[in-house]
């Protein structure tokens, strides 16, 4: 296991610096460190992006921030809900073997706020995300019957803290 590993890794009486700093490094390299999470593209079918987030780790994970992108400009920007607020949210701390989520609501007046548009759902963290920190999303309708643009932790892409 990962944690095996680093724990091995930055013990003070396993080897040297040097060569601690570059299995660090080979560890993220092939992605087995800790990485942040794109959902990629999508084009959204619904209102609400929901975004839970589970915390396998037997310790405390946190802060980390959801945030969509709203790819139809270019740089992509953050998305911009009703009233103008980002789409961006932080969970300080999520307790070993608990979930959090996170809703986005688009404005039921406006509803291409979130639906129709093409966006991307990062998740990330300072120092990345551990392996054991899963990650789902979804757009569903208001009554929650709906469900579109269903993303589970093997469809996230890994990408470098």
């Amino acid at each position: 296991e990962v944690a095996t590993i680093e724990g091995a890794v930055f013990d003070p009486s396993f080897g040297l610096e040097e060569i601690k700093s570059e299995i660090v490094q080979i560890l993220n390299e092939i992605g087995a460190g800790n990485t942040n999470r794109s959902s990629g593209p999508f084009y959204a079918q619904n209102d609400i992006l929901e975004v839970k987030i589970l915390n396998n780790c037997t310790e405390e994970v946190g802060p980390i921030t959801i945030t969509a992108y709203n790819l139809a400009n270019c740089p992509k920007t953050i998305l911009e809900g009703p009233t103008g607020e980002q789409i961006t949210t932080t969970i300080q701390a999520i307790s070993a073997g608990c979930a959090a989520e996170a809703f986005f609501l688009g404005d039921p007046a406006n509803p291409n706020i979130i639906s129709g548009n093409q966006i991307e759902v990062q998740v990330t963290a300072p120092d990345g995300l551990p392996s054991c920190v899963l990650v789902y999303s979804r757009t569903t309708d208001t009554t929650g019957t709906d469900t579109a643009n269903e993303f589970c932790n093997a469809c996230y892409s890994k990408m470098q803290p």
